[in-house]
């Protein structure tokens, strides 16, 4: 009976030992199942990161070429603004007292008619605001504000020396001589009719308008016929177009047959009666352009300045009249009418064509100024990608360095798949657990 009992006893310790020896292997299985999809979990994330990393890195290179390109842009726009500064300070010396009794009303029009465009302009630039994008970008602006307040001196320069320069003053003796030798043509021109004095009266200005470098159809039109709805038509001899949306109208008054007889008078009494007729006949011209309203027929978009030129070929005809009566030139300007003669006709021309560079400067310069503002903007925009990548390269940093940790800290599952190595659990010979995490082992090759 004792061995009955003794031979139960031997089944079942022995079965109890079966079983707790299964239920070992069993856990046993299951932590290196785990270890094992914990090794898979670690190689995936690291390669998920790495294509992050590599990604961000892709990204860094790209913004740090835009910015080269940028500092090169801005390089180049601020060689252009120093170009264009030393042009306009090259530029001619210009004189003052030459024409200045005669020509003060007429100049100060135009004077101002030439502040009124750089006004405009330089007020249209300081209302432009350009939004602040950060400390980086401060120089930049500090540079275009440096380069805007040397454009801007150079402006007020040009505006103070309105008068003719040097090389101007040249031409115009130039043109005086040709005058001279067109006195014999002349004479013969006063021995024919009204048609044949227009026809060198329109002649004698437009080789004046070309001589001082105006284009035709650009610059100045001639024998335009101008009609308004409902009125008569006219045809001003010349319109010449200014810079600020305005034209001038000329017309040449060539009729001086009484100035003819006047010269050919053999004694005072006849000199007298004709020099009268001279100045009623330049009196009868001025007054008849009166009662033309240019300004009714100026192209849409264009106005007509206040006044009309009427241009005297004949030097001689007008300084007459002028003596004969002093209050004529004033008395025709207070009407909008201004009589001139072929020199200061040239002078009012000059007057233009400065103006005329002077506008085409102070657009150069807008235009200058309006590239600047896109660069800042572009480099503030770039700034902010910057910052922002710069953020996500942070935050990618804090989390790889949290899964390193995981992976490979005091309590990481490195340490862990070790320590249960410790315990007798065998590891896969393809996937090996590494001892050094800081020099992971090296995958055994296959056989």
């Amino acid at each position: 009976m004792e061995i009955v009992y003794i031979a139960v006893g031997l089944v079942v310790g022995g079965l109890m030992t079966f079983l707790w020896m299964n239920g070992k292997k069993r856990e046993v299985e299951t932590a290196l199942r785990l270890s094992e999809q914990g090794k898979e979990h670690e190689i995936q994330l690291k390669e998920e990161l790495q294509a992050k990393f590599n990604m961000a890195e892709a990204e860094l290179r790209d913004l740090s070429g835009k910015l080269t390109q940028a500092k090169v842009d801005l390089g180049s726009m601020q060689s252009q603004l120093e170009a264009e500064r030393k042009s306009t300070s090259e530029e001619n010396k210009l004189r003052r007292e030459q024409f200045e009794q005669q020509l003060k009303t007429l100049h100060e029009q135009f004077s101002n008619l030439a502040q009124e465009v750089l006004d405009k302009t330089s007020d249209k630039l300081k209302t432009q605001n350009v939004n602040s994008i950060d400390a980086v970008t401060k120089p930049l602006k500090d540079k275009v504000a440096e380069l805007q307040e040397a454009i801007k001196n150079t402006n007020e320069k040009t505006v103070e020396t309105t008068s003719s320069i040097t090389e101007q003053i040249r031409q115009m003796m130039l043109q005086t001589q040709r005058m001279d030798k067109t006195a014999t043509r002349l004479s013969n021109v006063m021995q024919g009719g009204n048609k044949i004095q227009g026809n060198w009266g329109e002649h004698t200005l437009r080789n004046l308008l070309l001589a001082q470098g105006m284009r035709e159809g650009t610059d100045f039109d001639l024998q335009v016929t101008v009609t308004a709805e409902g009125t008569d038509s006219y045809r001003p001899d010349a319109v010449l177009h200014y810079p600020n949306g305005e034209d001038v109208f000329i017309d040449a008054k060539m009729s001086i047959d009484a100035y003819k007889h006047f010269v050919e008078a053999e004694d005072d009494a006849s000199r007298k009666v004709y020099a009268k007729k001279v100045v009623e006949s330049v009196k009868g011209q001025y007054k008849n352009l009166m009662g033309k309203d240019y300004s009714r027929f100026v192209k849409e978009g264009r106005t007509a300045v206040d006044f009309v030129i009427m241009y005297v070929p004949y030097e001689g005809a007008l300084q007459l009249s002028f003596k004969e009566d002093p209050n004529l030139w004033s008395e025709a300007f207070n009407n909008k009418v201004f009589i001139t003669s072929q020199e200061n006709l040239m002078a009012v021309l000059k007057v233009i064509d400065i103006a005329w560079r002077q506008y085409q400067q102070a657009e150069n310069q807008k235009q200058v100024f309006l590239l600047a503002d896109e660069l800042l903007k572009r480099v503030g925009k770039f700034i902010g990608e910057y910052q922002k990548m710069k953020r996500n390269l942070d935050t990618f940093t804090k989390s790889f360095e949290g899964l390193d940790t995981t992976v490979s800290g005091r309590q990481g599952i490195v340490q862990k798949a070790n320590q249960m190595k410790s315990l007798g659990v065998k590891e896969n010979v393809n996937y090996p657990i590494p001892v050094d995490t800081a020099a992971p082992a090296e995958l055994p090759e296959e056989t």
